[in-house]
This record gives C-alpha cells, structure tokens and sequence, in this order.
C-alpha cells in the first residue's frame, strides 16, 4: 500500500520542483549532487522504516501510530502549499510579492 505514496505524482512532483530549484543556483553541480545524496539518505530512511515497522508499530503502538499519520499529513500538506505559492511567484511575481514579501 505503501509504494503508491512512495513514488506517486506527489514525489515526481516534489523531486522535479527541487531538481528546478537546484538548477536555478549558481553552482548547479553542486546543488544536483547534494539533491542526489539528500534523495539516497531519503531511500535509505525509507528502506529502513518498512524492514522495522512490526518493531515500529508495536513500540509506537495504536496512538503513536494515529499522531505520526497526522504529522506526516501536516509535512504533506505544508509541501503542497509552498508548491502553490512557488507556482504562483513564477506566475505572478509581483501580485504574490506584495502579499508575501522576501
């Protein structure tokens, strides 16, 4: 059930957002290769998180479970909307920049 969620539009869309970022820096090597290492350290998270998660869960057990559900919608749900605001400053730079200013 997992894998969907793993590599699902969300995560394409995450890692195509940031690859865009990255080459908008100046030293554009460098930023793809810490957005390389960054996404290995991710798969490998990842990778340890399902091999301990009968261990995880029953540590966390029915509750720590729910609270670290809803944390990981908060993260979902803020990454979303920095990708709205992000679409729009590319859009509309000086309408988004006079309600949010930096």
């Amino acid at each position: 059930m997992a894998i969907p969620i793993i590599t699902g539009p969300g995560a394409l869309t995450a890692s195509v957002a940031l690859f865009a970022k990255a080459h908008q820096q100046p030293d554009r090597i460098v930023a793809t290769l810490m957005l390389v290492v960054l996404a290995c350290i991710v798969f490998l998270i990842t990778y340890l998180s399902m091999r301990g998660s009968q261990r995880l869960t029953q540590l966390l057990g029915p509750t720590g479970v729910d609270a670290v559900g809803r944390i990981m919608g908060i993260i979902v749900a803020a990454i979303a909307v920095q990708l709205i605001v992000d679409g729009a400053q590319e859009l509309m730079p000086s309408i988004v920049r006079v309600i949010a200013p930096g």
